[in-house]
């Protein structure tokens, strides 16, 4: 067995000096518990999924150029956003089809469970089921989503009184069925009792967007968005 032998000065030095060490250990022990209880509190804080309540902190928009933002002015998205002060995430794929909208959309499911809004089927709307099928797979597992309505435009050799326009009119009323009046959002009629010019009054009697909240044919201009986003929180009136 071997002895160590301390100076008893030199004991107390060291006795005091793990004293401090023991106290100061203790406190950055308590300190780094309680930011770690912090921090968990912050990543587990529930979303809520409660219908027509969006008043939460952020919102998905998933569709086609519908919801892009376009250079020369602000999209849909970005004009719900300014209305409600949420954080937005946009997925507006100009050109896309219901099913590459679904598609990309279904990637982020696992780790996104924020209200929805879907705008999906203006490219590819002749093929009635598959639209169906694809909102579907978009609003699976949500009880808090909101389709829009597929507008018409106000070009006459493609949709005043044609089959295609009719088609159109027909998919709306039964995407409306499917998902229930209470989610889905009409858009051609709130915005015909805004209009302002002739040729606004003309496109209303033919059941398309006035002509003076279009961009070209078919897209809203910012005008338009924002009357969209006004249809839409009058929609959603009770979350307000």
């Amino acid at each position: 067995m071997v002895l160590i032998l301390v100076p008893v000065s030199r004991l107390s030095s060291f006795q005091i000096k793990f004293k401090h060490m023991h106290k100061f250990s203790r406190k950055s022990f308590v300190t780094l518990c309680c930011f770690f209880l912090l921090m968990s509190c912050k990543k587990s804080k529930p979303i809520d999924t409660s219908l027509n309540n969006l008043c939460g902190d952020s919102v998905y928009f998933a569709g086609d150029s519908f919801f892009y933002d376009k250079p020369w002015f602000e999209g849909i998205p970005t004009a719900y956003q300014k209305r409600m002060a949420v954080k937005v995430f946009r997925q507006g794929m100009p050109g896309a089809g219901s099913t590459a909208i679904a598609d990309s959309f279904e990637k982020r499911r696992s780790y996104f469970s924020a209200p929805v809004f879907v705008w999906a089927g203006q490219n590819n709307n002749w093929s009635s089921e598959t639209v169906k099928e694809d909102i579907l797979r978009i609003t699976k597992g949500h009880s808090k989503f909101y389709v829009f309505e597929l507008t018409s435009g106000n070009l006459p050799d493609r949709w005043i009184g044609t089959e295609y326009r009719r088609h159109n009119d027909q998919l709306n009323n039964e995407i409306e069925e499917m998902v229930g009046k209470e989610h889905f959002i009409r858009v051609i009629e709130p915005m015909g009792k805004l209009a302002i010019t002739a040729q606004d009054s003309i496109d209303v009697q033919h059941g398309s967007i006035p002509s003076s909240y279009l961009s070209d044919w078919l897209h809203p201009n910012e005008k338009g968005n924002e009357a969209i986003v006004n249809s839409l929180l009058q929609h959603l009136k009770p979350c307000r």
